[in-house]
């Protein structure tokens, strides 16, 4: 509960920072409040060294679920490191990247890389959950996790489907609910119907433009979202729309990313995409140590001027964002793919 007047109040983001009063147990922290989230209470979510409370969600959840051997904190699978949890049978471990510990003023740029690295070496499949995505999309996670393990409880053919275009709301609330990326700027919105539900939305744009180049070629597409409805294994979906697009939109090309932490690209292989090159590692910012990030797109230099209170046109972009309490998270990069039909 806010422990502060509405006279008081100046405005949300994440560099406002208020005073809270946590109503389980009753400690008093300081928080920003940015679109109704504040960050948890760290005496109901503490860290216990460097192990955090969701870690151990995770690993019970995972626990629940799956009934064969589940390893917590082994050292004996990729020696000397550490994975989080690791399933044998499945050759599957997952790691959960608390943002304060993963900062790049902690671990380099290319930690979470690597360790993903260190694990197809011997053939072993690592995901990373970052924090801020089982706190705030705990839903997905678990779904998305329950998918990988191959134990959703409902399944649906899609024969039994019919395609439609769908409108933006639609869209938007569907990739809200059960996409971990959330929403996009899509202008192809296509729905896969079981009996007039809705089980799966696939969604495309313009292919954006590339470093070098001055603008795209005719019937250049990207492909932005795919997901089903929770806990549902839709056999032949992204098939079925992608074929729909494909003989409506008659594209040259299509281009799509896969996100390393979570996939190896496997669908797009399934729908005849080829890889064509992995990106280096990306990065987002979060500001004074709180538990969300923030799209770097948001920051660049040019619109720093007017977004932080202490700016230098002299400093880089980091520097800035530094000298005014961010902070980098990286990830492990992401696959891109391409399917031409030229």
């Amino acid at each position: 509960m806010p422990l502060f007047t509405e006279n008081e109040y100046t405005g949300g983001g994440f560099n406002k920072i208020y005073k809270w009063k946590c109503v389980k147990c009753g400690h008093i922290y300081n928080s920003w409040y940015e679109q109704s989230q504040i960050k948890k209470c760290p005496e109901c979510t503490p860290i216990f060294s460097g192990k955090s409370k969701a870690e151990f969600e995770i690993y019970n959840y995972i626990k629940q679920i799956y009934k064969n051997t589940v390893l917590n904190n082994s050292r004996s699978v990729i020696s000397p490191l550490e994975l989080d949890i690791y399933i044998p049978d499945k050759k599957l471990a997952i790691e959960f990247n608390g943002l304060y510990w993963h900062t790049s003023d902690k671990v380099d740029k290319n930690y979470h890389l690597r360790k993903t690295e260190v694990c197809e070496k011997k053939g072993i499949r690592l995901i990373h959950i970052f924090e801020d995505e089982w706190m705030y999309k705990t839903q997905i996670v678990e779904n998305r996790l329950k998918n990988i393990l191959g134990i959703t409880e409902y399944k649906l053919y899609a024969r039994k489907c019919t395609v439609e275009i769908i409108n933006t709301k639609i869209k938007n609330n569907f990739l809200n609910k059960y996409h971990i990326q959330g929403e996009d700027k899509s202008s192809v919105k296509l729905g896969l119907f079981y009996k007039k539900r809705l089980i799966a939305v696939m969604t495309f744009g313009k292919r954006r433009i590339a470093l070098g180049k001055k603008s795209t070629e005719e019937g250049e597409f990207e492909l932005l979202r795919y997901c089903t409805l929770g806990n549902f294994n839709v056999i032949g979906g992204a098939g079925k729309l992608l074929k729909y697009f494909e003989r409506e939109y008659n594209p040259s090309k299509i281009v799509s990313y896969a996100d390393r932490r979570w996939s190896q690209g496997n669908l797009y292989k399934q729908l005849g995409f080829q890889l064509s090159h992995i990106s280096q590692t990306n990065y987002w910012y979060i500001y004074n140590q709180t538990n969300i990030r923030l799209y770097r797109f948001n920051f660049r230099k040019n619109v720093l001027e007017k977004k932080l209170e202490n700016f230098d046109k002299h400093l880089s972009e980091f520097e800035n964002m530094k000298n005014n309490g961010y902070d980098r998270v990286y990830d492990c990069g992401n696959y891109y793919f391409e399917k031409n039909y030229k």
